[in-house]
């Protein structure tokens, strides 16, 4: 079996107080975003719904890789959700969606040109800029 890296072992989630593995789809997850997650959770003291972890996905991308997660803050605009999950040095990846955030913990800096979006319609991926900002608000 191929095993994430810092994969979550079952014992591993009686640390985590907000989460579970059925959110996420599996229990060998990424460790470190699970803990990000639960870091940026108590600190937001805000729910975090997870729309989406482990999931198969033949175009590739980190979901596949259990390094990846699609969330909401309850309560929050996407902007301000964005700016939170820029805190955490773990999220090398965001995107910005109209419903929350894509984050994930891929290798690559968070620098990296590709590792920021947003996406207003399905399948269309844009940077982040200011006119991308100004259509989500």
């Amino acid at each position: 079996m191929n095993r994430t890296p810092y994969a979550m072992a079952s014992q591993m989630w009686n640390g985590i107080k907000d989460f579970t593995p059925e959110e996420f789809g599996t229990v060998d997850m990424n460790g470190i975003l699970i803990y990000t997650l639960q870091k940026m959770r108590t600190y937001i003291n805000r729910r975090i719904f997870v729309h989406c972890g482990f999931e198969f996905r033949d175009s590739g991308g980190y979901h596949p890789l259990k390094m990846a997660a699609d969330i909401h803050i309850h309560g929050l605009h996407v902007v301000d959700q964005y700016l939170i999950a820029e805190r955490f040095d773990a999220f090398n990846g965001i995107g910005v969606y109209p419903w929350g955030l894509h984050i994930d913990t891929r290798p690559n800096p968070k620098t990296n040109i590709d590792s920021r979006w947003g996406c207003l319609e399905q399948g269309k991926y844009v940077k982040l800029d200011h006119e991308f900002f100004k259509r989500i608000l």
